[in-house]
């Protein structure tokens, strides 16, 4: 039915070209209206039938729910990162190495330090009183 309405948009757009009228952009209109219904229609469908095979093959231990774990970790695999020079570092060991070199750097570093002057442009959203109430010790009946 898509293919159908495919031929009958490009006819109408056709005519459009050729003859700009109210009444050919009407019915250009129209098959147009029709051929994006039966587009979202032919998804719904195919959406239900990829569920479908979901529910057959994909709830169990089966070969087909394996074969799309694999492929999810393959795309969330890490295969290369740079680093600070912008050279790229390749495999796991040096990856990790480089991870753990770059937040050590970054949580022990005595030379970046926080400019504070900065953080006078961010906007006070707890008062002086609310945050004395946050800091305090919470209550037995608080804590029940």
């Amino acid at each position: 039915m898509v293919k159908e309405y495919e031929g009958k948009v490009s006819l109408a757009e056709e005519d459009m070209l050729n003859h700009n009228t109210d009444e050919n952009r009407t019915k250009l209109h129209a098959v147009n209206a029709e051929y994006i219904r039966y587009l979202k229609l032919e998804e719904s469908i195919l959406k239900q039938k990829t569920q479908l095979q979901w529910f057959k093959k994909g709830d169990t231990n089966s070969e087909y729910f394996h074969a799309l774990i694999r492929g999810r970790r393959r795309r969330l695999f890490i295969h290369k990162i740079t680093n600070e020079q912008g050279d790229w570092i390749q495999g796991d060991d040096n990856i990790a190495n480089a991870a753990c070199a770059h937040f050590k750097a970054i949580f022990t570093g005595d030379e970046k330090r926080v400019n504070e002057v900065m953080l006078n442009c961010i906007p006070t959203m707890v008062t002086a009183e609310q945050n004395q109430m946050l800091q305090a010790m919470p209550t037995m009946d608080e804590l029940k």
